[in-house]
């Protein structure tokens, strides 16, 4: 017979193991509650409570079951699915619902629903794992179909029904609509964009406008007067199309969310909806938007300009300046309108050439043209490094351009015009625009020359305008200037990106100069290229003008930085830190585009109106009464004669220059966007980046939002068994690249000594200590690769050939290695660097470009220092990043032994390899976008692919700010290291402490090729150890640690070396043999007595000791002083256990072996899970057992170490036995 205990309903039974209730339950044994069971019902009663058991390698013997157990109510129902054990007990989870409108809330969760990852809302029950409603009429079909439930039929059957019933549905229920548009999305679904049809009556919503179009053709070909060139995208939601029939009328049905939601606003499900949504998103960086009445933007006067115009207004001003993809393009129908979009689209295409060109025929004149311009100012004008970029750069003119195009075409059509919005433009400007949309919307076909030479003339009146009014908006470039930066809700953007687009503005303006000046000099009517062939062919990264041959300098001028820079006197670029989501650039050209492919520039151009098209003086025309015309006139009435290149930019510096109206009589658009630059610029600098992450109060996880304002909780746990994670599979993927008969290869090398002269420029592994013992390995490395001859995998068929094929795999399986590699180095840094940062690291100098190295071995340590510069003026900048010592050895056989063998196989293929023998992240093959160094892309998609198992997606730019947030935050003695007082040797010398690391620390420690001193050195040292340290992947020393004692991260681990040194002492002391004074290894771990529970005591005088050392080092508690009210915590027992078990270990083989710091990192990995497990059980000893573990914190805390037993016997006089005599006449002198 069994004893049961019948509680009274409701109840709800916490999940606990069957030890622990047994434990929790032997205190009520005589309650009154208990009653009596059969045998039967007992083990009924067990199958019941069966639960999965927490699996602990080391776990004390449980204690003697209870043959009692409690007695569920009747009304509990449980799911059993493949990975849960939840059970439900309520009968209703909510009201019943009203006769009309949505479903009424939740009063309580479902722990069934929360298993099936369902919740419901008041549309229904919300599937979050296929993203859709079900209606109750399937829902059984759903749940047995698509989430794994094991039970019977009959179990089935009382669980949809159990669904249901408890949510006061029936498998008939109507469901609701909602009468308008959402407010929030409803929680699982899916939000999209879609389009809907304008037809009267029509239903249909398409994603987009080519489906829309299709949709129009095929149902409403008959309907005219639909217009679809301004159709606004809205976001919405299908509720039921992933799971009805397609003929079904429910899987038409759509939500549509208000017109102002967008997905960066932050939303939360209705009470009730407790599952959270685990899919990746793209994780926004910063705030986008500016106070709708900031003091800057109202110094700049655009919410005054624009408090004008009503909503409809503001919106058609927006969609003026709109920048719009190839796809929307194409997707509209026939007529002017996608006439007119589409030659934007080629006048945006040429505009990136016509940028590409200034810069080749810049390098062609050795900058003197550059020099000219630019003298006596901060302003520069430099080369970028990507099409994308370029791409980027047209922006600002483009949509200065559209704006007018686009407003020309809805005066000339009569829709969508607004009369109180006047473009102030000169007659000549009237006139440019007139006759490119004259030619754009007349013409089926286009010629490139025609386009490119009427947008020069566009552009050369726009820059050498003359302004003589005050008004706010004087000329076109200020009005796309602040439409442009208006975003939804009548918001505009943050101050740093406003000065972002006035730098880009500044940056074409100096373009437009050169390009007229250079045409004006040579006396031609019309713009032609400086270089026809580069301007006619598709440019690509690898064919950009370059400043210099380094890869590195060039890379450091992709995209403008908009934190930490000085804002208004120069624009660093930097594609990582371009803060304005600009949609994604349409590089390639369309295919049936032939406007672009093979201009011929000699050509005479028909008859259009003016002398000139390099903004020579027009007629003025008739402007459609939406321009309105400025007094003065743009050009000269007459040519200049001069040939000068330099003496024109010198005579017209005034149109690129900020000048002074009162002294010109006129002002210029140069002038007022760098006026406006500087006003903004002074809140730019204040504005701060706005991440949106939280750190937990413990520092043990970090919150992150995604794109739609959703937290999801990071675990630096997490984050620490990725990085151990992915650098063993970097390590595994190293040695199986070779075949199993040359594994030993890896282990041989791994016994090498390999050093670093930091003096010599060769690399580790051309240094004569090295490359003698590294060449008999990289023959065989490559024999290996190579394989026999005629073998299907060989790089040589049997004629002798070279087998492509075989050499690509190879080089696909180097990538792999890259991007494990990448990732690896990244997550175990510190703060890892920018990507193009990354793609500049050398192993090797360059001897090309004379660039140093940036692999060393400093202090022991594998480093990587000095990456190329963000700032512009330098080169390389100071900074160094350690790795972990479970990354050295790979990461050397990799550069050392693998990469030369790639090396030499890829010659057979390409011929000279000098990025593979010199850079470490390349391409074996050159890429259309950015030739054979990885690129941004590159960089963030390795870490995207390695982090899917985390819950959100890991970039290069979320990696930094999240890393260096956290450092801050937590590890603050980390930002004082560099500001050291002035030591007495330092004063003595009468020089800071600066000048003495330059001039004697730097010299006798660090060689000049780090060009850093010692004190910065063991900075970096110490921030990248820290993280490490926190992942698991090594120990600090003396020096790391006293540096970081004041963080709560090693606030328990400070005396952790000091401890672990205890834990040897105790393990000989406690556990050693008889026979040979070793510790029973095996005996020991197998009985744990430092963790076992014997009656009331936890654990052995080995745990005591150890967690004393940890909590007090070797002094003891201040007096008086007393353990916490709860105890230790479980977190130093547990890692007390895992020291004693690394002691242990180090005897295992029979003889001593250090593990202090143990190189391969699937130690370290069994250590840190020892620890886990320990630290959880030890949780359940304090939970179950609170007496024992407040009397184990009592022992603890008072504890100390008895002396030795042969201390005691050491005589008050002694003999000197120990210390060797210098010589026989001192054996007579003892010491007493």
């Amino acid at each position: 017979m069994a004893y049961v205990a019948v509680p009274p309903p409701p109840y709800k039974l916490p999940i606990r193991e069957h030890w622990e209730l047994d434990s929790l339950f032997s205190q009520s044994l005589h309650d009154e509650n208990w009653v009596e069971l059969s045998d039967a019902e007992s083990s009924e009663t067990d199958s019941q409570f069966q639960t999965d058991e927490v699996k602990t390698s080391r776990a004390a013997p449980r204690p003697k079951r209870c043959t009692r157990k409690l007695v569920a109510p009747k009304v509990q129902r449980t799911v059993i699915c493949k990975h849960q054990h939840r059970a439900c007990f309520e009968v209703y989870h909510n009201a019943p619902h009203p006769s009309a409108g949505l479903f009424s809330p939740n009063a309580s969760i479902c722990p069934i629903l929360e298993d099936l990852r369902i919740s419901f809302t008041p549309f229904g029950f919300a599937c979050h794992t296929h993203k859709t409603l079900i209606p109750p009429s399937i829902l059984h079909r759903h749940i047995i179909g698509s989430h794994d439930v094991s039970q019977n039929s009959s179990a089935r059957k009382e669980l949809i029904a159990h669904l249901l019933h408890s949510h006061h549905m029936a498998e008939e229920t109507k469901l609701p609509e909602p009468t308008g548009d959402l407010t929030e999305p409803i929680p699982g679904l899916q939000v999209q964009q879609g389009v809907k049809c304008p037809v009267e009556g029509c239903p249909g919503w398409y994603s987009s406008q080519r489906s829309l179009s299709d949709h129009y053709s095929n149902h409403h070909a008959g309907v005219k007067g639909q217009h679809f060139k301004f159709l606004t995208k809205r976001y919405i939601m299908r509720p039921y199309f992933h799971i009805v029939d397609r003929k079904d009328d429910l899987s038409r049905r759509v939500f549509v969310l208000h017109a102002q939601w967008t997905p960066n606003l932050s939303f939360s499900g209705p009470s009730g909806s407790s599952v959270i949504d685990s899919t990746l998103q793209a994780v926004y960086h910063r705030n986008t938007t500016a106070a709708p009445l900031a003091d800057f933007l109202l110094e700049i006067a655009w919410p005054q300009y624009l408090a004008k115009f009503d909503d409809p207004s503001r919106s058609l001003l927006r969609q003026l300046v709109q920048i719009r993809s190839s796809a929307d393009v194409n997707a509209m129908l026939p007529g002017a309108s996608k006439r007119l979009e589409k030659g934007i689209l080629t006048l945006r295409k040429l505009f990136m050439r016509y940028l590409v060109d200034v810069q080749r025929y810049r390098c062609a004149t050795n900058d003197e043209v550059v020099q000219v311009l630019l003298h006596g100012t901060r302003a520069h004008f430099n080369p970028l490094a990507r099409v994308s970029s370029y791409m980027t750069y047209t922006v600002p003119v483009m949509q200065c351009l559209s704006m007018m195009l686009r407003y020309k075409h809805a005066a000339r059509t009569g829709k969508g015009k607004i009369p109180s919005f006047v473009i102030p433009a000169t007659g000549g400007e009237v006139v440019a625009v007139t006759a490119l949309y004259d030619y754009i919307v007349t013409n089926k076909e286009r010629s490139g020359v025609i386009l490119m030479q009427l947008l020069h003339n566009f552009a050369a009146l726009l820059v050498r305008h003359k302004i003589t009014s005050v008004e706010v908006m004087a000329c076109p470039s200020d009005i796309s200037l602040c439409l442009g930066s208006l975003v939804d809700n009548d918001h505009f953007r943050v101050g740093n990106i406003i000065t972002v687009r006035c730098a880009i503005l500044q940056h074409s303006w100096f373009a437009i100069i050169i390009q007229w000046a250079r045409i004006e000099a040579s006396g031609k009517m019309a713009f032609f290229p400086h270089n026809p062939d580069h301007f006619n062919q598709r440019p690509s990264d690898s064919t950009l003008p370059q400043r210099t041959a380094m890869p590195s300098t060039a890379s450091s001028s992709d995209g403008p930085v908009l934190i930490g820079d000085e804002i208004g006197s120069s624009v660093v670029e930097d594609e990582d830190d371009f803060g304005e989501p600009e949609e994604e650039e349409d590089i390639e050209e369309d295919q049936d585009e032939d406007a672009m492919e093979n201009m011929d520039f000699q050509k005479t151009l028909p008859g259009l109106p003016g002398h000139n098209l390099n903004g020579g003086h027009v007629e003025a025309l008739v402007s459609d009464g939406f321009f309105s015309a400025d007094s003065e006139n743009t050009g000269p009435g007459q040519r200049l004669n001069t040939a000068s290149v330099l003496g024109l930019l010198s005579e017209n510096r005034a149109f690129v220059h900020p000048s002074d109206d009162t002294n010109m009589g006129f002002t210029t658009p140069y002038t007022r966007f760098k006026t406006l630059w500087a006003k903004v610029a002074s809140a730019a600098r204040l504005e701060r980046t706005e991440y949106g992450f939280i750190f937990s109060d413990d520092g043990q996880s970090v919150m992150i939002p995604d794109a739609r304002g959703v937290f999801h909780c990071v675990q630096y746990l997490e984050l620490g068994s990725l990085t151990r994670q992915l650098i063993h599979q970097f390590s595994s993927a190293v040695q199986t690249i070779l075949s199993d008969t040359h594994r030993w290869l890896y282990n041989d090398f791994s016994q090498l000594q390999l050093t670093d002269d930091l003096g010599r420029r060769e690399s580790i592994f051309h240094q004569p200590a090295n490359e003698p013992q590294l060449q008999p390995m990289i023959k065989v490395a490559y024999d290996q690769l190579v394989g026999p001859a005629g073998h299907r995998s060989s790089v040589f068929n049997s004629k002798g050939s070279i087998n492509t094929k075989a050499v690509q795999n190879l080089m696909e399986k180097e990538q792999d290695l890259l991007c494990l590699l990448n990732a690896s180095f990244q997550l175990s840094c510190g703060v890892p660097p920018r990507s193009f940062q990354l793609k500049s690291l050398r192993h090797h100098y360059d001897p090309i470009t004379g660039a140093q190295r940036n692999l060393f071995m400093v202090w022991g340590a594998l480093t990587l220092a000095n990456p190329a510069a963000k700032q512009r003026g330098e080169t390389n900048k100071e900074c160094l990043w350690a790795l972990p010592s479970s990354l050295v050895t790979p990461l050397l056989f990799y550069l050392g032994v693998l990469r030369p063998a790639f090396c030499n196989i890829l010659r057979l293929v390409r011929g000279s390899v000098p990025e593979h023998e010199t850079y470490i992240f390349v391409h074996a093959y050159s890429k259309h976008d950015s030739g054979f160094f990885w690129s941004g892309p590159d960089v963030n998609a390795s870490l995207r692919k390695r982090s899917s198992a985390l819950p959100v997606s890991l970039s290069s730019t979320l990696l930094r700010n999240l890393t260096t947030g956290m450092l801050r935050k937590f590890f603050p003695s980390l930002t004082e290291l560099h500001n050291l007082p002035d030591s007495l040797l330092d004063q003595q010398a009468q020089h800071h402490r600066r000048t003495g690391n330059t001039h004697y620390g730097r010299d006798f420690d660090l060689p000049r090729s780090l060009s850093m001193t010692i004190d910065r050195a063991r900075g970096y040292i110490t921030t990248s150890r820290a993280l490490q340290a926190i992942y698991g992947l090594g120990t600090l020393d003396e020096g790391s640690l006293r540096a970081l004692s004041n963080s709560h991260f090693f606030a328990s681990r400070a005396y952790e070396l000091v401890a672990f040194k205890e834990a040897r002492f105790q393990i000989l002391s406690l556990y050693s043999g008889p026979a040979d004074g070793r510790p029973l290894v095996q005996e020991t771990l197998n009985k744990t007595p430092y963790m076992a529970l014997v009656g009331d005591v936890i654990g052995d005088g080995a745990l005591r000791s150890v967690m004393h050392v940890l909590s007090f080092g070797t002094s003891l508690p201040s007096v008086g002083s007393a353990p916490p009210p709860a105890g230790y915590s479980a977190e130093t027992a547990g890692c007390a256990a895992a020291l004693i078990i690394r002691a242990l270990n180090e005897w295992s083989s029979g003889s001593h072996c250090d593990l202090l710091k143990p190189a391969d990192v699937n130690v370290a990995e069994y250590f840190k899970g020892c620890e886990a497990d320990a630290t959880a059980y030890f949780k359940k000893l304090a939970t179950c057992h609170p007496q024992s573990w407040t009397a184990l914190s009592n022992d603890v805390h008072y504890w100390h170490r008895p002396a030795p037993g042969f201390l005691s016997y050491i005589p008050y006089s002694w003999d000197g036995k120990g210390v060797p005599s210098t010589s026989a006449q001192d054996e007579s002198h003892r010491i007493t």
